[in-house]
């Protein structure tokens, strides 16, 4: 079990809360060049400042009311929960097999650790534990984060484990079960010799864990409520793919730089550790500025008349829309809720247009957040890709769009 004082809602300033032990861990590092890591409170902070950014500027109106519904129609609470996710998603790191992991290679050419800082700061690493490679960090963090939900906020095994696989998918591939199962033995034991080791290391775990929560601001009532909202295989794989994308961009080092092992060494734009909240937070921000991501889009639900139709296609003035355009018009105005259409009709009467002007219809209702158009071979898609760019000209948008050719 996970035992130690909380430190849940302790401060606003997250840094000051946690002990040497945690500050110690390390989460990234550079194979060449042995003078930069990075801490892994940094990289939580990072992921969960990250995740808060694509939930405030980038996830779409009905993707966030998707998360709303599994919450308690609390969109509030849905967000904390997924920054929650990101802050905890490498806590498989806080472990004594990942840590005694060679991280590169120093100016000699040797293999090098960081395993000394861990030790240094009273966290025990068998030598041994070199060469070990299980459970690997995606899989110790599922361990860990369902054993926190369960053995702290009471969760039934079954809601915890669907936030635990979250984080256990977190580089793209759900985990073998007997290799989740060998994993709870393999945690449970922390490949050490003594009861306070091990002791130390939960310890580590359990104020990381707290941290990710105070990132997300839950308190222990959020918690409460969310143990009552169960998430479904869509919700859950939505929230693994956002967690994904959180940690990829968090990982990017021209966003989120290394910063020097000995302080006060490097540029004056890298993290001093110790900080403090001020200092991750404007890290954040600086880093979304740069990634310059486009919104989502929120494009306003047009008129749906004919000059509508003909000027978002550029079409001849006083043109009229064909038929089939007209009724996929109308339909997607009566849609009850996000829906199917699918429009058959000769050659010539006009599906592709009849298809992209149900689409920005149906898109501005119900908070959608683009579109993708699939056709079956290469030339086909590229000759598609100049009428949909076409199309996103003449669509007026409350910012930037972003169009991709892909095969």
């Amino acid at each position: 079990m996970i035992e130690a004082t909380s430190r849940i809602g302790a401060s606003t300033d997250e840094t000051v809360e946690l002990s040497k032990q945690a500050r110690s861990l390390w989460a990234k590092t550079d194979s060449e060049d042995g003078s930069v890591w990075l801490p892994l409170y940094v990289h939580l902070s990072d992921a969960a400042r990250t995740m808060a950014k694509l939930w405030d500027g980038w996830v779409p109106k009905n993707v966030r009311g998707m998360f709303a519904r599994r919450c308690g129609e609390n969109e509030e609470l849905a967000r904390k929960s997924l920054v929650f996710l990101a802050g905890a998603h490498d806590i498989g790191k806080a472990t004594p097999i990942f840590q005694a992991k060679p991280c590169g290679r120093g100016w000699d050419g040797e293999l090098m650790s960081l395993a000394w800082k861990p030790e240094k700061a009273g966290l025990p690493i068998e030598a041994s534990l070199s060469a070990s490679r299980h459970p690997t960090h995606p899989i110790a963090g599922q361990v860990l984060v369902t054993r926190y939900l369960q053995n702290v906020f009471g969760w039934s095994s079954i809601q915890a484990d669907s936030w635990g696989s979250i984080v256990g998918a977190h580089h793209g591939n759900m985990p073998d079960k007997d290799r989740v199962r060998e994993g709870f033995i393999l945690t449970t034991e922390m490949g050490n010799t003594s009861d306070d080791a091990d002791e130390s290391w939960r310890s580590a775990q359990r104020e990381l864990l707290d941290y990710a929560l105070n990132l997300a601001g839950l308190s222990k009532e959020d918690m409460g409520l969310l143990a009552n909202c169960a998430w479904d295989a869509s919700t859950e794989s939505v929230a693994c793919g956002l967690l994904i994308m959180a940690d990829w961009i968090a990982s990017n080092q021209e966003l989120f730089p290394l910063i020097p092992l000995i302080p006060g060494e490097g540029s004056t734009r890298e993290l001093a550790v110790g900080q403090g909240a001020a200092a991750l937070s404007n890290r954040a921000e600086r880093a979304w500025r740069a990634l310059d991501l486009s919104p989502s889009w929120s494009g306003e639900k047009p008129d749906a008349s004919d000059g509508w139709f003909c000027r978002r296609f550029g079409l001849p003035e006083g043109c009229t829309p064909h038929p089939v355009q007209k009724t996929a018009v109308e339909a997607a105005e009566k849609m009850a809720e996000p829906s199917l259409m699918v429009i058959e009709a000769p050659m010539g009467e006009g599906k592709t247009e009849a298809a992209l002007a149900a689409a920005e219809i149906v898109g501005a209702r119900f908070g959608c957040g683009g579109v993708c158009v699939a056709l079956p071979t290469m030339a086909t898609t590229d000759a598609m890709f100049g009428r949909v760019r076409r199309w996103l000209d003449h669509l007026a948008t409350n910012g930037p769009s972003s169009i991709y050719l892909a095969h």
